[in-house]
């Protein structure tokens, strides 16, 4: 009897084993298309300490970081890897983790003030200095790939931070190799030739208007000669111009529209494409115009990604999304197709695309200044133009109730957030009808990205308000979120 019931138990044991193996390779295997993922929002340094040693204080607000014992960079890549089985067992095929470029600000822990587009940050790495530059990333890449998890890195291509930028304006020598990087006089060192041998003496206010006239010309002289940065001064989120200007103070605005600026980053987050990354996310996106997108980012990315799809999870397409941030929750933006995120979705027309110039020889004849005008000649104008009706799409619905061929032919390769069903999610009622009304405004709206609470916004009326609803409502939206569409 005992042998019997071992022989039973191993026969057990091995189908259990076999079922496994079953359902890592369903996990695993043949999951191409990105709207079969449940992706995992987190930001890295707030999610999982996998190395004490490495912790460190932002800048600013040490004292309150000490008392808490809470340093604002804790978590770190090998958190993340510590993790990939919790994450799995959860139901998540896909992680979004937030930028992972070298970053300098006073509250830089988030990842969105770069400082080194070329560069992971070094306060991410692990080890006794032997995993250092991009390793220890492309380790966790490679160790959530094992495991059928794919990894979405969130980029910014709309500014840099306000301590200049490595390649297009260098402010400072970072000392990366300083494990204490919570010392900004110590692991900053200040370049004087930009920014003059007084800068030290210079009260943090003084400091702060010097770094910014280097990059943006607010001191009236023309210091980013090549523009390298947008130069606009005024700005209403609600208009076009929104394209041109400076979000915050550590939000440096980019000069997209000069080829010398999309190339380089074009060339940085590229590498990251090598390195197998299975999609982006695309940060203030609607800070950008769609026309400057479709020149200057969408085909050069999507051509790297079939270059490099064999360091992709099963050769997936690469996959792209943008933060077209529209409040309210109306699909049409402020009565504007052209900064709603249906918009980009489509292709820029073109006749716009063939006369986007954005020579370095043009931008160097260009002297532009916050306290002007804060337009070039040529290009920003050319983007304005791009404001034509959006046309309308029945590939998210069935003909007929029939599935049909969806028409790709106009899609311009980029996908968005969908704000305005995050926005309706008070009930299905709601959010089903506004799908029934503007789905069609998208080239194809079943791959629009669909969260109900996130990081910067929640869906009540009034911004800045976390989901404060029932639970019932809450599951009604998790059910949303996973059979809709």
């Amino acid at each position: 009897m005992k042998k019997l019931v071992a022989k039973l138990w191993a026969v057990l044991m091995l189908m259990l084993v076999s079922l496994q193996s079953m359902a890592t390779d369903v996990f695993t295997s043949n999951r191409t298309d990105f709207r079969d993922e449940s992706i995992y929002f987190m930001m890295t340094t707030r999610f999982y300490d996998g190395d004490p040693s490495n912790n460190v204080l932002c800048w600013d607000n040490q004292e309150a970081q000490k008392s808490t014992k809470d340093p604002c960079w804790r978590g770190d890549f090998q958190g993340v890897i510590d993790k990939l089985d919790y994450i799995k067992a959860l139901g998540f095929t896909a992680i979004w983790i937030t930028p992972v470029v070298q970053n300098a600000s006073g509250y830089d822990y988030h990842g969105y003030h770069a400082s080194d587009f070329s560069k992971v940050d070094c306060r991410y790495q692990s080890g006794d200095g032997k995993k250092s530059g991009d390793v220890m990333f492309q380790e966790l890449i490679d160790k959530a790939h094992a495991k059928g998890i794919k990894i979405i890195l969130d980029i910014v291509l709309n500014h840099t931070g306000n301590f200049g930028e490595e390649h297009f304006c260098k402010e400072f020598d970072r000392d990366t190799r300083l494990r204490n990087q919570a010392d900004i006089n110590a692991c900053m060192i200040p370049n004087f030739e930009t920014l003059g041998s007084d800068y030290p003496t210079l009260q943090p206010g003084f400091q702060y208007q010097r770094r910014l006239g280097m990059m943006k010309n607010t001191d009236g002289q023309n210091r980013d000669s090549h523009n390298y940065w947008h130069h606009f001064g005024n700005f209403n989120w609600d208009l076009p111009n929104r394209w041109w200007a400076q979000i915050a103070g550590d939000c440096v605005d980019l000069n997209t529209e000069n080829n010398t600026v999309a190339e380089y980053l074009v060339k940085c987050y590229g590498n990251f494409i090598k390195m197998g990354v299975d999609g982006f996310r695309i940060d203030t996106s609607g800070h950008i115009s769609r026309l400057t997108f479709c020149k200057q980012f969408i085909p050069q990315f999507a051509a790297l990604g079939k270059q490099y799809e064999d360091k992709r999870l099963n050769k997936a397409p690469f996959f792209m999304y943008g933060e077209v941030c529209a409040r309210f929750g109306s699909v049409q933006y402020r009565g504007q197709d052209n900064l709603s995120p249906y918009y980009y979705t489509w292709k820029a027309p073109k006749e716009l695309m063939d006369g986007f110039d954005g020579s370095q020889s043009y931008w160097d004849t260009q002297e532009i200044y916050d306290s002007g005008t804060g337009y070039d000649a040529k290009l920003m104008p050319l983007c304005e133009k791009d404001n034509a009706d959006s046309p309308e799409s029945n590939n998210t619905f069935m003909l007929n109730g029939a599935w049909h061929e969806p028409d790709y032919s106009q899609s311009s390769g980029f996908n968005v957030i969908d704000f305005p069903l995050h926005y309706n999610f008070s009930n299905a009622g709601s959010a089903y009808g506004l799908a029934k009304s503007g789905d069609m405004k998208y080239n194809d709206a079943t791959f629009n990205v669909v969260y109900v609470d996130s990081h910067d916004y929640g869906p009540q009326p009034s911004d800045g308000i976390r989901f404060d609803g029932s639970d019932a409502q809450w599951a009604e939206n998790l059910s949303l979120m996973f059979t809709f569409r």
